[in-house]
């Protein structure tokens, strides 16, 4: 697996959090409310969340790893 230090880990859950709102802003909701192309408008942002949410339980780890 690849060694990442604490601040890169920071540093890319923030970019991928500003990525997130960024293309939930893309999406376009009329076709979502009407039930049209869900998830061809939902893939990226939920892309993102995933990825977000990856770097955010890698830097979790990383602090408790620190605080032992």
């Amino acid at each position: 697996m690849i060694k990442i230090s604490k601040k890169i880990t920071f540093i890319l859950l923030l970019i991928m959090c500003i990525i997130f709102i960024i293309s939930l802003r893309e999406v376009n909701w009329d076709l979502v409310k009407k039930g049209e192309e869900v998830f061809k408008e939902i893939n990226p942002p939920i892309t993102y969340f995933i990825v977000t949410l990856t770097f955010f339980l890698l830097y979790i780890q990383k602090l408790k790893k620190e605080s032992k």
